[in-house]
């Protein structure tokens, strides 16, 4: 894929910008849009999903290229490029850049921690939080995939995850897995074969085969019962670390995120699963489900 080397909106015909009337029309629109209140994200994937093309063979827009071409002043009119928009179109749109550039809303602790280990079940990628201007927040994918069936504001995701915390700390056998709570083999069985060949040895004539065999039994059986998996040792000790655990907040407990979330998963439905470190999956639905 070639690189475009002149300025969006024109071509150059022996050392002289000329207007390309297509282009130009895709220019306005992108003013008249972000003039009438849409983000620079969404102007993108408009672009990008109706396939305009940015340059040959290059569909897709990013909103640092539909920023790029609202930042330039070319587009005004100079000596070397003819005009494009009119100076009021651009004025109206550099007072809406310097209004948002100069009120943009920083990410608090809380929020720049929990966009750090949310992903998207789609596609994997990092989901964000994003705010429109004076309009409520949303959490979406950062890939652009489509928003969830379920709005996803702070209120919501915090509650679905909160949720899923209050549940194992009520319930912290929640974060065991079955293989934890049911032994592999029956230990019972073990010993009865251990207390047999006890006996076939102190017998006058052992019979020297089957009391080999069974004692290959039962080492086999004692290897199979052996704790070889570290998710059940750290199972162990975040059930111990849960069942005494004792929140200090109505919010959303960030204290107790960082200590056993590893990640978050949004699902297309807007419904999470949260992973913890001993490699659990417990969903809001799970949790809301089973009571």
């Amino acid at each position: 894929m070639e690189l475009r080397f002149v300025l969006y909106g024109y071509y150059k015909e022996q050392f002289i910008f000329r207007v390309v009337p297509e282009e130009a029309e895709i220019v306005q629109k992108i003013y008249r849009d972000y003039v009438k209140g849409s983000p620079l994200s969404e102007i993108a994937k408009e672009l990008t999903n109706n396939g305009v093309p940015y340059y040959k063979d290059k569909t897709e827009w990013s909103k640092n290229t539909v920023r790029r071409i609202l930042e330039n002043t070319h587009y005004l009119g100079d000596d070397e490029y003819p005009a494009i928009i009119s100076k009021a179109l651009y004025d109206e749109a550099y007072k809406i850049r310097m209004s948002k550039a100069g009120t943009r809303e920083k990410d608090s602790k809380e929020v720049a921690f929990l966009k750090s280990i949310t992903v998207c079940e789609r596609c994997g990628k990092r989901f964000t939080r994003r705010k429109k201007y004076k309009i409520r927040e949303r959490w979406l994918c950062t890939n652009g995939c489509s928003n969830t069936k379920e709005y996803l504001d702070d209120q919501v995701f915090f509650s679905k995850i909160q949720k899923v915390l209050d549940k194992i700390i009520e319930q912290p056998y929640r974060v065991l897995y079955k293989s934890d709570i049911q032994p592999a083999i029956n230990t019972r069985e073990i010993n009865l074969k251990e207390r047999q060949v006890k006996q076939d040895i102190s017998q006058e004539n052992p019979m020297f085969h089957p009391t080999k065999k069974m004692i290959y039994e039962i080492a086999s059986d004692k290897f199979d019962n052996m704790d070889l998996d570290p998710s059940k040792s750290v199972s162990d000790v975040l059930y111990d670390f849960l069942h005494e655990y004792k929140p200090k907040t109505d919010k959303l407990d960030m204290k107790l995120i960082k200590k056993i979330v590893t990640s978050i998963v949004v699902l297309a439905d807007g419904n999470i699963n949260v992973n913890l470190i001993n490699g659990r999956t417990i969903g809001n639905l799970e949790v809301e489900s089973n009571g």
